[in-house]
């Protein structure tokens, strides 16, 4: 071979090295914002509860303290722009301190106050970690597949905080009709025959598929509220198989 040969070898290889290092931290970024967003709205789940189920209370601490472990973070997110990591930094500390002070105050008779103090800042948060990820997405080649699974995720996130909040009654669900829940329900099982049909899905659509199949039948109907800690707690662990099944997809494509 050559001596320009070599070099030229050498400097594909440098190339394709620096397209996987910059693609995989990119990957990282983004699995870290999703995780990010399924704690926040974890958390948000158990505190609309915690006055119906005592054992939310912890629930709803862990994931507070799994988020405060992620803001330290966010200065490390390297492919996070400047102006994101503001904006998303500033809304967590935001919600933090709502959090927080929500939590430590608890008491079984003054409730969790979630809505009253907790819903503006949990939802600014959400906004902020969704802009991210867009970003991110817009920059990076994300899997389809990952796309497909994350959003599946959501899905499911919101109809677990649709039912907190019928149980509670907020204003959100005033408007709430069956049409709507059947839409959304009709919506997560279009989601999970799509990512079924990725060859590599069959085992995590089986796991995940069985316990939505459990909590389903209270979620989808209006008039059912029972249950509010058995169908968070089953969403966690759906949102567990998705998330393992979304980061090992990254990581085969990179």
């Amino acid at each position: 071979m050559g001596q320009g040969l070599r070099n030229i070898c050498l400097y594909l290889l440098v190339i394709l090295f620096s397209a996987s290092s910059q693609a995989s931290s990119k990957a990282d970024t983004y699995h870290e914002l999703q995780n990010l967003k399924s704690d926040v709205r974890a958390a948000y789940a158990y505190a609309l509860i915690v006055d119906k189920d005592g054992r939310a209370h912890s629930k709803r601490n862990d994931r507070i303290n799994k988020i405060e472990k992620l803001l330290s973070k966010i200065d490390n997110l390297d492919h996070l722009g400047k102006n994101h990591k503001k904006t998303l930094s500033m809304a967590m500390r935001v919600y933090l301190r709502s959090a927080q002070n929500e939590a430590a105050t608890y008491d079984v008779n003054l409730g969790s106050r979630t809505l009253s103090n907790g819903y503006s800042a949990y939802s600014e948060l959400i906004e902020q970690i969704y802009a991210s990820i867009q970003s991110i997405r817009l920059d990076s080649m994300i899997p389809i597949k990952t796309i497909d699974t994350f959003t599946l995720l959501d899905k499911i996130a919101e109809a677990i905080e649709l039912h907190g909040e019928r149980i509670i009654k907020t204003e959100r669900v005033e408007q709430l009709t069956q049409n709507d829940l059947s839409n959304i329900c009709s919506s997560i099982d279009q989601s999970f025959k799509k990512i079924a049909k990725y060859p590599d899905a069959q085992r995590t659509i089986k796991k995940a598929s069985l316990k939505w199949g459990f909590i389903k039948s209270p979620i989808c109907h209006l008039n059912k509220t029972s249950a509010p800690y058995t169908i968070t707690h089953y969403g966690s662990l759906i949102a567990d198989i998705l998330k393992e099944y979304a980061s090992s997809s990254l990581d085969k494509t990179i």
